[in-house]
């Protein structure tokens, strides 16, 4: 009806009256919000589900996992008044009838869950969800029972599992691969129990360390390696990659080089923007302990980096420089901080959702880009404001909460919060916008 008068819909005017009122300088843990302490240790990774974007999965380092509701929280009033996210599920086992000699070498016989590396949600039903293991199994469980259902392993250390957000034809599940025995990464399907496609090729270091499918194509992969390398790949023709990030890229230059790099170090994670038109991805810069957050333009099929340069996001270092030192290179965006290198990958989290702020970037949509960093939470905001040299806007936030290094973020579109996990035992939740309590409960600089 809006339009029919020449109005903006209400929920768009409501979004760009979200981004202005936003203030980075005032984001923050908020303690009076809290997930249940009752079995949680080290953190090893944390996912919500995108369906209802209320049930958070939790993976200890002691190999258990927990779930909890986002949406249903207690209130305490113990001391100073607070809500308290409950655990509806604690997993330590599975059935041992699921287990053969290859997944229990040792012959207890006892079910004991390994420690899970990455947590993944089924895209289309929150009664499923998977975990990815140190003891190289896939496992698949039963969020209504709470229940593991099936167990599948590989020869492989598996480091990272993916689901296709887009997917109608297929429901295959990418797991990336610590490479023995000559291939990067397999494609499962769980109807099967088996992988069913091998990918092999491009990387030339051994540890894949992440594995992400395209948001607008179903058949498309991204795969990233510690050689800073960030391949594309199409399940359709699995014998050649199709393109490679490069950071030097040039007009008319091939999407496939074999010496293309997206960053100078290993690459510890990547996210697809909100419309699917840019890829995130975190890597090395080539300087002893620097990282960088790079942004790249994507075609409209999702299918192939975008093949010309000037259609990549570009960096006006004056609307950055009193935040973080930038360095750009050719026809991409680079956002750098400090990082200490961790041996893992770290899972990114991005803004989404039809209630939250709206960003525009390059004739797409853009996105608050969360970042664990060591200790420290990056917050960089994708916006074309950004990077205007008279911008007054606060693009980058960095802040320190966690008291060991963060594994993962996780972003609630319907509460407008984060949540980020460690290995210090913490698991903060980071309002969107600063409520009354919140302030009261702020830790000052």
């Amino acid at each position: 009806m809006d339009f029919e008068y020449g109005l903006k819909p209400r929920s768009l005017a409501f979004q760009e009256y979200l981004e202005h009122r936003l203030d980075l300088s005032h984001f923050d843990v908020d303690y009076s919000i809290k997930f249940e302490e009752n079995y949680r240790g080290p953190t090893a990774d944390i996912a919500l589900d995108t369906i209802e974007s209320r049930y958070l999965l939790s993976a200890n380092c002691d190999g258990s996992l927990l779930l909890y509701d986002t949406q249903a929280p207690t209130e305490t009033n113990s001391g100073s008044p607070s809500l308290v996210f409950p655990v509806l599920a604690h997993l330590t086992s599975v059935p041992p009838t699921l287990l053969s000699s290859q997944h229990n070498p040792s012959g207890t016989g006892d079910g004991r869950l390994s420690q899970s590396v990455c947590l993944q949600w089924n895209h289309v039903d929150t009664g499923c969800f998977f975990s990815v293991s140190v003891d190289n199994t896939l496992k698949v469980w039963d969020t209504n029972t709470a229940e593991c259902v099936e167990v599948i392993a590989t020869p492989e250390s598996m480091t990272w599992a993916a689901l296709s957000p887009c997917a109608r034809e297929h429901n295959l599940i990418a797991v990336s691969l610590r490479r023995c025995y000559d291939r990067h990464l397999v494609c499962i399907d769980p109807l099967v129990g088996a992988p069913c496609l091998s990918l092999l090729g491009a990387h030339t270091a051994p540890l894949i360390t992440q594995v992400l499918w395209s948001a607008r194509n179903s058949f498309i992969l991204f795969t990233a390696g510690e050689d800073g390398r960030i391949i594309f790949w199409d399940i359709r023709v699995p014998l050649k990659p199709v393109a490679t990030l490069n950071n030097k890229y040039r007009d008319k230059e091939p999407l496939y080089l074999h010496d293309a790099v997206a960053h100078n170090g290993g690459v510890k994670g990547m996210a697809n923007s909100p419309d699917g038109l840019h890829l995130y991805s975190w890597g090395g810069t080539g300087a002893r302990g620097g990282s960088c957050l790079r942004v790249w333009g994507l075609e409209v099929d999702g299918g192939a980096p975008c093949s010309s340069a000037a259609a990549q996001p570009r960096v006006a270092t004056a609307a950055l420089d009193r935040a973080v030192s930038i360095g750009a290179g050719a026809g991409v965006s680079d956002l750098h901080c400090s990082d200490i290198s961790s041996p893992r990958c770290v899972r990114l989290a991005v803004t989404d959702g039809d209630i939250g702020p709206r960003f525009h970037a390059w004739g797409a949509e853009g996105a608050l880009v969360f970042v664990p960093t060591d200790q420290t939470l990056l917050v960089t905001s994708v916006d074309r404001r950004s990077y205007h040299h008279d911008s007054s806007v606060l693009s980058q936030w960095t802040i320190k909460r966690h008291f060991s290094r963060m594994t993962a973020c996780a972003w609630n579109r319907k509460r407008l919060e984060l949540y980020t996990a460690g290995i210090d035992n913490n698991l903060h939740t980071w309002p969107l916008f600063r409520t009354t309590s919140a302030d009261k409960n702020s830790v000052d600089e």
